[in-house]
C-alpha cells in the first residue's frame, strides 16, 4: 500500500534549500526592523525626562544663537581641548654659561617687579603713561587710518606697559595683533623680539630683531640682544658678525659694552678663555664717572679671571665692583669665595 506522506526531500535538491531557507531567520539590512528594539522598549519603560527649568532653556536659545560656550552638562556636545603648540627652545650655550649673572636676561638685582619700571625700557619710548613720540603716532595712523589710530595707539600703549612690568605673555598677546595692523613698524618687531628674548625663545627673538634692522637700521640698540640669541642657540659666525659691526657704528658706549660682554660670553662658551679676558683688556681703567655698564664689564671681566685661575685679577676685578655697589649681583659672595685682596 502506498504510503500517502510526502516524501523528504533529498539534500542538495533545490527544493530543500528553498524550504530551508523559508524557515530560517533572514538577517540582513532590514533585519533590525523586524525585531524588536530594545532602545525603544527601554525608551518606554524610562520615566520622562522633566522639563527643563527658566536657566536651562535660556541656556540652550543662546547657545543655538551663538554656538554658545559648550561645558559638561549643558546638553550640548563638549568642545575638544584646544592644544597649544609646544615651541621647542634650543637653549644651547645658555644652559653652559659661567654665571647666571651676566645673562642679559637676569631681573634687576634684589628689586620687586613693580620696582623694575624704568629700567626695563624699550628705547627711545617714554613711559607708558605719556604719549607715544609724534612720528610713532603718524606711523601708525598711516597704517590703520584716522579711525583705528586711536584704538591701535592704546593697545601700543599697554604692551609697552605690560613690557615695563615684565609682563612678557601679556605684552607678547597684544603685540600678535599690533604686528598684523601694523608690519611695517619696527617698534613692534622690536618689542616682539625683547618679549621673546626674556622667555627665552630665541629663534622667534631672532627673527623679530632681524626684521627690526631691516626696517630701522640706526636700532643698534637691538645688536647685543640679537647677538645673544644667536649665542643661545650656539650660531658663534653670527656672533661674531654682530660684534664687528657694532665695533664699526661705534654706537653709545652702554651698546658696546653689552656687545662686549656677549661676544666674550660667546667665546667662553667655546672653551677660548684666554681670547675672551682679552676683549677686556682696553676697559678696565677707572673712569671719572662709573656706569653700570662699566661695572657689568668689570664683573664679566673678573668671572673670567677666575675661570681662568687668575685669582689675583678675578679678585681685585670683583672688589672694584663691590667699591662701587656691594649689591651688584653676587659680587659680595664671589669675593668672599676668593678671599680679601691682598
Amino acid at each position: 500500500m502506498p504510503n500517502d506522506r510526502p516524501r523528504p526531500p533529498r539534500s542538495g535538491s533545490s527544493s530543500g534549500r528553498n524550504d530551508r531557507s523559508d524557515r530560517r531567520p533572514v538577517r540582513g539590512r532590514d533585519s533590525d526592523d523586524r525585531r524588536p528594539s530594545r532602545d525603544r522598549d527601554s525608551d518606554e519603560r524610562r520615566p520622562a525626562r522633566p522639563a527643563l527649568t527658566a536657566a536651562e532653556q535660556k541656556s540652550r536659545e543662546v547657545y543655538a544663537r551663538t554656538g554658545g560656550r559648550r561645558t559638561e552638562g549643558s546638553g550640548a556636545p563638549t568642545a575638544r581641548p584646544v592644544r597649544k603648540k609646544v615651541e621647542w627652545v634650543d637653549e644651547g650655550a645658555v644652559k653652559k654659561t659661567a654665571r647666571k649673572a651676566v645673562q642679559r636676561g637676569v631681573a634687576p638685582r634684589g628689586r620687586s617687579q613693580g620696582e623694575n619700571r624704568g629700567e626695563n625700557r624699550v628705547p627711545g619710548i617714554p613711559r607708558s603713561d605719556r604719549p607715544l613720540p609724534s612720528d610713532i603716532s603718524r606711523d601708525v595712523e598711516k597704517s590703520v587710518g584716522v579711525r583705528q589710530s586711536q584704538s591701535t595707539t592704546e593697545r601700543l600703549q599697554k604692551a609697552i606697559d605690560a613690557f615695563e612690568y615684565e609682563r612678557y605673555e601679556d605684552a607678547a598677546r597684544l603685540l600678535q595683533v599690533l604686528s598684523r595692523q601694523l608690519p611695517g613698524l619696527a617698534l613692534v618687531h622690536e618689542m616682539t623680539g625683547l618679549c621673546a628674548y626674556r622667555q627665552a625663545k630665541w629663534r622667534t627673538a631672532v627673527i623679530e630683531l632681524e626684521a627690526t634692522r631691516v626696517l630701522d637700521p640706526a636700532r643698534t640698540t637691538v645688536l647685543p640682544v640679537l647677538a645673544d640669541a644667536y649665542r643661545a642657540l650656539r650660531r658663534w659666525s653670527k656672533v661674531n658678525q654682530i660684534w664687528t659691526e657694532i665695533k664699526d657704528l661705534s654706537p653709545h658706549p652702554s651698546v658696546l659694552a653689552e656687545g662686549r660682554i656677549v661676544a666674550a660670553g660667546a667665546l667662553s662658551d667655546q672653551g677660548k678663555l684666554a681670547d675672551a679676558v682679552h676683549l677686556f683688556d682696553s676697559v678696565l681703567n677707572v673712569p671719572k664717572r662709573v656706569q653700570d655698564y662699566h661695572l657689568r664689564q668689570w664683573y664679566m671681566a673678573g668671572d673670567l679671571h677666575d675661570r681662568s685661575g687668575n685669582i689675583v685679577e678675578a679678585r681685585r676685578l670683583f672688589a672694584r665692583v663691590m667699591q662701587y655697589d656691594a649689591e651688584f649681583v653676587d659680587v659680595a659672595d664671589r669675593l668672599s669665595h676668593l678671599g680679601p685682596v691682598r
